[in-house]
């Protein structure tokens, strides 16, 4: 495990961090009612989850570092390439210009999968999907589609758009008109958004259309608590 601060803790409404492994273990101790977040995960989620969450991607990421065998290719457009070990693909993607539009086939996979489908990967390459700076977001997002309401959970907010989770209804590039409602936030945000890609772990990414300058402020003002 690392001991770098990248970990934020969420108590009473309140966020605090980053702070690092050790240091979230002795708050979750004291506050086991709070609640954890940092990159690589989707949402905020209990002390006791996020330990078991870090033990797995620590026995993923040594399986896939120590695995030698050849078994991962990538394409991009006409241009393919591999098989690679796990360790020769991330040296590959590092020096790529566009690792951010690379298809990456697995031996065992059925079919290519973007490079966003492996966080692992991302993480350790360095890449993002985003030019704004992402930081965790909980409340709802009620949002309007053919005459219904529905409500998604919120993960993730910037101020070019929004994570949420478990939305209905949803399809690639629809617009959704509806409102941000988060006890981390002064006020609801009335907003339209482009629904722009989905993971696997059914995270939606949503894109801002014209978002209010007021609103833009108060997202912009929300994210810079997070800035190390």
């Amino acid at each position: 495990m690392t001991n770098s601060n990248k970990w934020f803790f969420l108590l009473n409404n309140e966020v605090k961090g980053p702070y690092a492994e050790s240091e979230i273990d002795s708050l979750a101790s004291q506050n086991p009612e709070g609640l954890v977040w940092g990159h690589g995960l989707s949402e905020w989620v209990k002390p006791e989850d996020w330990k078991r969450t870090l033990q797995s991607l620590d026995d993923i990421l040594s399986s896939l570092q120590n695995d030698m065998k050849p078994q991962w290719r990538l394409k991009q457009g006409d241009y393919e390439a591999g098989p690679f070990t796990y360790d020769q693909l991330i040296q590959v993607l590092k020096s790529h210009p566009n690792a951010g539009e690379v298809l990456i086939f697995q031996e065992g996979d059925t079919d290519w999968k973007s490079i966003y489908s492996h966080p692992t990967i991302v993480e350790e390459v360095g890449i993002t999907r985003r030019s704004h700076l992402r930081v965790p977001l909980s409340g709802v997002f009620r949002y309007e589609k053919e005459g219904a309401i529905y409500e998604a959970l919120l993960s993730s907010i910037s101020e070019g758009g929004l994570g949420i989770l478990e939305a209905q209804g949803v399809s690639v590039g629809d617009l959704l008109k509806g409102t941000i409602e988060s006890p981390q936030l002064p006020t609801p945000l009335t907003c339209t958004c482009e629904a722009l890609y989905r993971q696997d772990d059914s995270t939606w990414g949503l894109r801002f259309v014209n978002l209010p300058l007021e609103s833009q402020s108060l997202v912009i003002a929300y994210a810079q608590k997070f800035r190390k």
